[in-house]
C-alpha cells in the first residue's frame, strides 16, 4: 500500500530563491525550484511558485507557456539524466548494451517516489503529460533513437526492423508496464517491462553467405 503523504500543512514550504540584494531570477532558476518540488513530492502551484521566485506570475507564464510544459520539462530533465547515467553505466556492446541501459531506466523510473506522487497528484493529465507524443514520451523516442543509432553506426547492433518503429514500440510497450495500473494505483511491473523490451532488441540474424557459385553447365 502506497504510503499516505502528509498534509500540504505538514510539508515546510520551499523558500523563496529571491531576497533583497539577490540577483533577479531567471528561467534556468524557475526549472531548478519546479524540480525541488518535484523531487519533495508536492504539486506544483504556479501561483506559489512565482512567489518563491520573487517573480510576476506573467513573468512565469512569459518564459514557459504553460504548467503542463513545465512539467514536461522537469521530469525530463530528470528522465535525460537517468538515461544518460544508464548510458555510462551500461557494459558490453550492441544488443546486450542496450538492454543494460533501458533496462537500469525502467528499473528507476519504476522506484521513482517523486513520480509515483506526481502520478498521485495529476491523475489522468499526469498519465497524459508522461505518455504522449507531445510530452515526456516524444523527447524519450528521440533520445532512444540517438542511442541506438550509436550501436548501429559502429556496427555494432542489426535492428529487428526500422529505427523509428523498434524505438516507438519499446517505449509504448515500457508506458504499458509501467503505467496500466495507474486507474488502481501506481504498480508498475518492471521485470516484465525489461522482458518485452529485451525481446523487441532481438538482432536480425546475420545475412547467409552467398552460396558458392553455380557450376557451369556441361557443354
Amino acid at each position: 500500500m502506497t504510503p499516505a503523504h502528509p498534509k500540504p500543512a505538514q510539508i515546510a514550504p520551499i523558500p523563496a530563491l529571491q531576497r533583497s540584494g539577490a540577483a533577479p531570477a531567471t528561467p534556468a532558476d524557475m526549472l531548478r525550484m519546479a524540480r525541488k518540488i518535484y523531487l519533495a513530492g508536492e504539486k506544483l502551484d504556479m501561483n506559489q511558485l512565482a512567489l518563491q521566485l520573487g517573480i510576476a506570475r506573467a513573468t512565469l507564464y512569459r518564459w514557459i507557456g504553460d504548467r503542463d510544459r513545465l512539467l514536461v520539462d522537469v521530469i525530463w530533465s530528470l528522465t535525460r539524466q537517468t538515461l544518460d547515467r544508464a548510458a555510462a553505466n551500461a557494459r558490453g556492446t550492441g544488443a546486450a548494451r542496450l538492454e543494460a541501459i533501458f533496462g537500469e531506466q525502467v528499473e528507476v523510473i519504476a522506484t521513482a517516489a517523486p513520480l509515483r506522487s506526481f502520478l498521485e497528484h495529476e491523475g489522468q493529465a499526469g498519465y497524459r503529460l508522461v505518455t504522449h507524443p507531445d510530452g515526456v514520451h516524444g523527447r524519450l523516442v528521440q533520445a532512444d533513437i540517438a542511442l541506438i543509432r550509436e550501436e548501429i553506426e559502429a556496427g555494432r547492433y542489426r535492428p529487428p526492423t526500422d529505427l523509428e518503429t523498434l524505438v516507438e514500440a519499446m517505449v509504448s510497450v515500457g508506458e504499458h508496464f509501467l503505467y496500466s495500473g495507474l486507474i488502481g494505483g501506481f504498480h508498475p511491473q518492471p521485470a516484465k517491462a525489461r522482458r518485452a523490451i529485451g525481446l523487441l532488441l532481438r538482432e536480425n540474424p546475420p545475412e547467409a553467405p552467398r552460396a558458392a557459385a553455380r557450376r557451369r553447365r556441361p557443354g
